[in-house]
């Protein structure tokens, strides 16, 4: 084989060597020294061509959770769709799938300041209005506030009575500029890829950040990560840090023995461990793995 400077490669299909070559778009390792010579090779190639992964670092309310953060980073699969991906973020931060779920793309131009500057009585119409609205083919939102996103990816799984009872929340975050796409439907790299979308953060409560790329792999893998998982329905952060401040009282109240007691036996991803020494750091990669294995995501 001929050798190459640090500066050139060699075309894939011709073997021409030359500086500048042209990358395949979707595995980015594949190189060509022209449009024609990749269209020929392509038959040759399609079986190996594979997106890269995408490396998130999904933080749990970063601007909340701080004492510890939570945080896991994921390789994930350019193909897979967000409802897939939800279940991997469920089994990653060690939660039970009990809540529905979104994942918004943010509107750069959404100013939170305004967003709260609301009245009660605003509030009051807004919901009023909101209430009619689902006995005459459901509300989509008020054309005269901000969009606070570029896009939703919603989750399709009908809502029962007793289960994700969340879901009643949704319509508070359309919007008439807003598309809604089912997360079921719809793959990462769909979103990602578009140029309308491309450098905005996306959100599931979570923040989530593009921070690198990597191999292809046929399940999400998990890279890093830190905090123990946070409990559901513990109150959102106010309630898990009651929780934390419950394992760090000297001499637990009442009320704080009873917090422990939820979490270690009640709790929907109870911990019987719970979170004396040091505990509130525990977390398992393998075990997150092992899990996202299993799960086929």
């Amino acid at each position: 084989m001929a050798s190459t400077t640090p500066s050139q490669s060699q075309c894939l299909a011709c073997s021409q060597i030359a500086a500048g070559l042209q990358t395949c778009a979707r595995c980015k390792a594949a190189k060509y020294c022209s449009r024609e010579c990749q269209a020929a090779h392509w038959t040759a190639h399609k079986s190996a061509c594979k997106r890269l992964n995408y490396v998130f670092k999904v933080s749990l309310e970063p601007d909340d959770f701080t004492n510890p953060p939570v945080w896991r980073t994921l390789s994930v699969p350019a193909t897979m769709n967000f409802a897939k991906f939800h279940l991997a973020l469920q089994t990653a931060f060690g939660w039970a799938n009990t809540h529905s779920y979104d994942f918004g793309v943010e509107d750069p131009t959404f100013d939170p300041e305004v967003a709260q500057n609301v009245s009660l009585l605003d509030i009051i119409k807004k919901t009023a209005a909101m209430d009619k609205a689902q006995f005459s083919g459901g509300w989509e939102g008020d054309p005269d506030e901000q969009r606070e996103y570029l896009v939703r990816i919603e989750d399709d799984e009908p809502a029962i009575f007793g289960y994700k009872v969340d879901k009643m929340h949704a319509p508070r975050r359309k919007h008439p500029r807003t598309p809604a796409k089912k997360a079921s439907r719809t793959k990462i790299w769909d979103i990602l890829e578009n140029a309308q979308y491309r450098g905005e953060r996306f959100l599931a409560v979570h923040v989530i950040e593009i921070v690198g790329s990597a191999p292809s792999s046929d399940h999400v893998i998990c890279n890093d990560g830190h905090g123990h998982p946070v409990a559901e329905d513990a109150g959102s952060r106010q309630g898990w840090q009651e929780v934390l401040e419950a394992y760090r009282a000297a001499s637990p109240s009442q009320e704080q023995k009873d917090k422990m007691k939820w979490f270690e036996q009640q709790a929907s991803n109870s911990d019987p461990l719970g979170l004396k020494n040091g505990g509130e750091l525990r977390w398992s990669r393998e075990k997150v793995n092992t899990g996202l294995k299993a799960l086929g995501c």
